[in-house]
């Protein structure tokens, strides 16, 4: 049984883009392998945890699509087995150079949480750092960080 870590994330581009991805994931209830398939089209753990940066997709059911104009958006709450969905995010916007995307993400159980940009462990932080920094501040606003820390 994994760790589940939470994830806040959010996809933007060309509405035609996002709305297709957006159709396609809804449709098959997954999301990485829609933005990097497998080679070979079957399920490869090794695979997945080096190009997704967790080992299983994700259920989709917590994002919406919001369209805007011609520029649209994916945004909500996923869980991911064991870490974060960066690798997955990195090499769609390597491959959609017209898309932007953001992830932040928590796991407490391993002590650690972050962005697309970077990683922090969070017992090494003190409460400060949730409230005087532009990254602490927008994980605690996500996840709740400093209530989890009261509650322990």
């Amino acid at each position: 049984m994994p760790n589940w870590c939470s994830n806040h994330i959010e996809l933007m581009g060309p509405r035609d883009k996002i709305e297709k991805v957006f159709g396609k994931a809804k449709e098959e209830n997954k999301l990485l392998e829609l933005l990097v398939p497998f080679p070979d089209g079957e399920y490869d753990r090794d695979f997945a945890i080096n190009h997704w940066g967790t080992k299983w997709d994700v259920d989709i059911e917590g994002l919406d699509f919001e369209p805007d104009g011609d520029y649209s958006r994916i945004s909500g709450y996923i869980d991911s087995a064991w870490g974060p969905p960066t690798e997955a995010l990195h090499t769609w916007l390597e491959d959609n150079p017209d898309c932007e995307a953001q992830l932040l993400y928590y796991e407490p159980a391993m002590d650690f949480a972050g962005s697309m940009d970077g990683e922090i462990t969070i017992s090494e932080c003190e409460d400060e750092y949730f409230t005087k920094t532009e990254l602490g501040e927008l994980l605690d606003s996500h996840f709740g960080i400093l209530d989890y820390r009261l509650e322990e």
